[in-house]
């Protein structure tokens, strides 16, 4: 009985500590988290009001064609004000978790964003010869790593999600 018990004990603390996440600390510098960082600096230029200035560097035949500056656009900057999006707004987040839309003012700067988002990478993709026209629609549902993963950021997605954009595919809409 006691044998039993200890083995239950035992699997719930290692199930316990299979579930503890991991520190933002330690997340590698992957295309994805390179693009959170740099548009969450962007981002806090334009509530700043100030010109961009990217300060970091990469070998990505992609990320190396991103603009280096981006001119103060004063119209996005009013616009963030409009929407109440501060600066100590932004500060509450962490850059390497920018990407994250798990709150209505992430989603709010991410929708609002999206055009200037789109022509910043569309740019950048046509420098590095990398924008292609696909003949055919590979769909990527990245899932395996999920159950090992420790991060919080790493669940899986409900079935609207797998809906939505099954039905993005199918009936496309212009940007």
């Amino acid at each position: 009985m006691y044998l039993i018990a200890f083995c239950f004990l035992f699997i719930l603390v290692l199930f316990f500590y299979q579930k503890t996440y991991e520190g933002f600390e330690n997340i590698p510098e992957t295309i994805g988290n390179y693009l959170a960082i740099y548009f969450y600096h962007y981002v806090i230029s334009l509530c700043e009001e100030k010109d961009f200035y990217n300060q970091k560097t990469t070998n990505s035949p992609f990320l190396k064609n991103l603009p280096k500056t981006i001119p103060l656009n004063p119209t996005l900057s009013k616009q963030f004000k409009e929407l109440n999006i501060s600066l100590e707004t932004l500060k509450q987040y962490e850059e390497n978790t920018f990407w994250e839309c798990t709150e209505d003012t992430k989603m709010k700067i991410f929708k609002f964003l999206k055009p200037t988002v789109h022509a910043i990478l569309d740019k950048a993709l046509e420098d590095a010869d990398l924008k292609r026209t696909p003949l055919h629609t590979v769909i990527h549902f990245r899932c395996a790593d999920v159950p090992f993963s420790k991060h919080r950021a790493y669940f899986l997605q409900k079935y609207p999600f797998f809906k939505d954009a099954l039905e993005k595919i199918i009936h496309p809409r212009k940007r």
